[in-house]
């Protein structure tokens, strides 16, 4: 982790601290957080040289004081460049389009443009949680239940985001996210999914003819809906849109730069 020597209060998911390096762009990531990737991708897309620091959600470095101090919900991914902290993924994406606009991700036509931001508002509202609850029942779970006790309880105590370290520490305790929450999780991608393809009928990309943040946003989160096998959602010609733009999208280099170098849920779990 990097030292603080001087450090602002968050504001609008941004704010500062001195470090050494001028236009070091430095992510704080894990391997296989989707808002992770969501950035990964986005830094593979604009082809920039990134510094990474690993922030291992298994061992819990996530909670460690020193990264509390540069992101306070303790989640990843945190951007650092040239003093600058962003703490969103969202945002981050957003704000490596601002300084560095080659290639543009965002298109410059009002109708497109509202088209991207809908798309991408759809996976911080819904696709996120969705994800979330199933790939902790499936995966996380599994980590968790490795912990003792104690190591639970402290988990959940200081965990900055309370209801989240609860959660975590329930299921860690045996317990299975209801299955309620699933059904509704996979009915919510379900329906994300269906948003998408209604949306390639305007063009080979979400927003029509140009690649943008959507595909940015929405490939971890496709990618990670095949590890959980609901690839079924758009495959076998169900959605043949959907399913003819996951095919461009895994041969762009971001795909392969930014997702298939890193270790997945599969490879630590089982």
């Amino acid at each position: 982790m990097v030292d603080l020597e001087t450090r602002m209060e968050p504001g609008g998911g941004q704010y500062w601290f001195q470090t050494g390096g001028k236009d070091v762009l430095e992510l704080y990531h894990y391997n296989d957080s989707v808002c992770a990737q969501k950035v990964r991708v986005c830094l593979a897309e604009k082809g920039l040289d990134w510094v990474p620091h690993h922030v291992d959600l298994m061992k819990l470095e996530n909670l460690a004081p020193d990264y509390l101090q540069l992101n306070p919900k303790g989640v990843v991914p945190t951007l650092v460049h040239d003093g600058r902290v962003v703490c969103e993924s969202t945002d981050i994406i957003e704000y490596l389009d601002e300084h560095f606009p080659r290639p543009p991700l965002r298109p410059g036509e009002p109708a497109a443009l509202e088209r991207v931001r809908a798309l991408i508002q759809l996976q911080d509202d819904t696709a996120l949680i969705a994800v979330g609850l199933q790939t902790m029942q499936r995966y996380i779970k599994r980590h968790m239940e490795r912990l003792s006790e104690e190591e639970l309880a402290a988990y959940a105590a200081n965990h900055p985001m309370p209801e989240r370290g609860a959660i975590h520490a329930h299921v860690g305790r045996g317990e299975d996210v209801p299955q309620a929450a699933l059904d509704q999780a996979a009915a919510d991608l379900e329906n994300a999914v269906a948003t998408l393809e209604a949306a390639l009928e305007e063009g080979p990309w979400l927003a029509g003819e140009q690649y943008t943040l959507a595909e940015v946003t929405w490939t971890p989160f496709v990618h990670r809906m095949t590890i959980l096998d609901m690839a079924g959602f758009w495959e076998d010609g169900l959605r043949p849109r959907t399913e003819a733009w996951w095919e461009r999208i895994k041969a762009r280099p971001s795909y392969a730069e930014a997702m298939l170098k890193f270790p997945t849920f599969v490879d630590i779990t089982e």
